[in-house]
Order: C-alpha cells, then structure tokens, then sequence
C-alpha cells in the first residue's frame, strides 16, 4: 500500500468519525432526555455507530501499516545478512587467493635464481672453452 493511499484513507477516517460525532450529538439533542430503566423502559441495544466502525478502521490501517513496517525491517535484516554472509566469503576468498599469489610469486623467484644460476654456469663453461 503506497504511503499517499494510506493518507488518503486516514484523511477519509477522520472525515467520517467527525460526521459520525456530529450525528450522534444531533441525534441526542432530537431525542432530548432517554427514559432510565428505573422508570420501567427497557433500554434498546444500540447497534454499531459510524464511530465504532471509523475507529476499527483506524485501528485496522494501524495495525496493517505496523505489520508493513515490521515485515520491512524483517526484510532488511535478511538482506543485511546476505550481504554480510557474501563479503565474508569474498574476504575468505581473497585470502585464500592472496596466499596461492604468493606462493606462486615465490616459486617463480627461485626458479628464476636458479635459471640465472644456471646461465652464468654455461658463460662460464663457455668463457673457459673459448680461453682455450
């Protein structure tokens, strides 16, 4: 439910328990003073007002926007902890990656002394087969 419908349903609540207050005070005022039940007139149970139906409206939009607001929040944590789950396992990655880099780096360094190593020792055979 977009926020500018639910205030246009709060703004039509409103309008309607103020018209249902309105009603209910002329009412009153046209039926002047109710007889008592000590008077021996059994009283008439009055069925629901417009009142009593605006404010369970009220009360329902407020407890659907709450659960709204709730499911969000819900929502917004699981994506957090997606995300939080997903950078640790690129970390662990990296890590891991990182650590392989480096041994790689470190082999090709000493087979790269060795290769120098071996190519001075060839100048050098050849060096001293040319001396002769």
């Amino acid at each position: 439910m977009s926020r500018s419908s639910r205030t246009l349903e709060l703004e039509e609540v409103k309008r309607k328990v103020q018209e249902s207050l309105t009603e209910d005070v002329d009412s009153a005022r046209a039926e002047g003073i109710r007889a008592t039940p000590q008077e021996g007139v059994t009283p008439v149970a009055d069925p629901p007002s417009t009142a009593a139906a605006a404010t369970q409206k009220l009360t329902d939009a407020c407890n659907s926007t709450a659960s709204e607001i709730e499911n969000a929040g819900k929502a917004v944590v699981e994506v957090a902890n997606r995300i939080a789950a997903e950078t640790d396992a690129l970390a662990e990655l990296l890590r891991r990656h990182g650590a392989s880099i480096t041994t790689k780096i470190e082999h090709f360094t000493e087979m790269t002394k060795q290769i120098g190593a071996s190519v001075q020792a060839v100048r050098a055979d050849l060096g001293d087969s040319n001396a002769n």
